[in-house]
């Protein structure tokens, strides 16, 4: 039975990870904010191979401390990432904050004894694009956040190297699932549907690529087991659609025409995202991972869940 460490264990992608390695007969460690108010999100998954450790991202590297030593630990994954300051998108002094705590949880990991440590990149780090994103799209980060993932992936790469851990760094695309914050798009519609209110959306012309959050947690358990370290595989679903088409399905699931009223009541942002689809050839033939682009579906079975 393999012992893993999870942080950012509450974010959606935490939360899906961790049943998919309790499905695998997996013990946790789940690093979670003191006094979270998100922790109620892990009941439904916490059973006797769960164990809660409350611990800030700034105390991240004291983990050794806090961990019952008679187990074994193999992996460590890595989802912490602080946003706790202002404009977290261009704030690169706090950005950077989050390059430090990601050396400080491997060190952590070394000294635990893993033997694999897997954090995720962003297709934010590529910038602008107007092919899928594989593993050799160039670097052009444009903003704080970007960058700062840049730099993670550099300084995890030299550091892996000199303690002799597996360092992974899969770049995710955009995904969607349960529990995923409230300001995304897709949520932002789901609640304008539920609610019956008014939304300010683009004129929705962007190709875009939404992977659902299941499949997600499928390929970063795939990649520790068969991929290759320091590779930056693409997490998406490998389908580019319109984002128009996407809304329309919301709508279309939720019984709300009225949501697509929105499209066109605001202009696009400076530097928009025009185009954005995951490569996912490299992963499938690495892994055999195959994502289900099923969207609808997907929609379909979330509403069960909140409604």
């Amino acid at each position: 039975m393999n012992t893993a460490i999870v942080t950012g264990a509450t974010s959606f992608i935490g939360i899906s990870l961790i049943k998919t390695l309790f499905q695998n007969e997996y013990t946790i460690y789940a690093v979670i904010r003191p006094h979270s108010s998100r922790r109620i999100l892990l009941n439904n998954v916490n059973n006797n191979r769960c164990r809660f450790i409350e611990c800030n991202l700034s105390d991240i590297g004291q983990l050794v401390r806090l961990v019952d030593k008679n187990y074994q630990f193999d992996e460590f994954y890595h989802f912490g990432w602080s946003s706790d300051f202002d404009n977290p998108r261009y704030n690169l002094e706090g950005q950077m904050k989050n390059v430090t705590y990601t050396m400080d949880a491997m060190r952590a990991a070394k000294e635990l004894g893993c033997k694999k440590f897997i954090a995720v990149g962003s297709q934010a780090e590529c910038g602008l694009v107007e092919m899928p994103i594989n593993s050799t799209t160039t670097d052009n980060p444009i903003t704080a956040y970007a960058k700062a993932k840049c730099e993670t992936f550099r300084q995890c790469c030299k550091v892996s190297d000199e303690l002799g851990i597996s360092f992974y760094w899969p770049r995710l695309l955009s995904a969607y699932g349960p529990y995923d914050r409230s300001h995304t798009l897709v949520m932002s519609c789901i609640d304008a549907c539920i609610n019956h209110k008014k939304i300010s959306l683009s004129k929705a012309e962007q190709i875009w690529d939404f992977v659902y959050v299941d499949d997600v947690a499928k390929s970063l358990k795939l990649i520790v087991e068969k991929g290759e370290p320091q590779k930056k595989y693409s997490i998406a679903s490998g389908v580019g659609r319109p984002l128009g088409e996407y809304i329309q399905d919301i709508a279309d699931i939720y019984g709300y025409p009225d949501l697509m009223n929105g499209i066109g009541k605001r202009p696009y942002s400076e530097n928009e995202v025009m185009y954005l689809v995951g490569d996912v050839s490299e992963i499938h033939e690495d892994t055999g991972m195959c994502f289900d682009t099923d969207f609808k579906k997907h929609i379909a079975d979330m509403k069960e869940d909140i409604c």
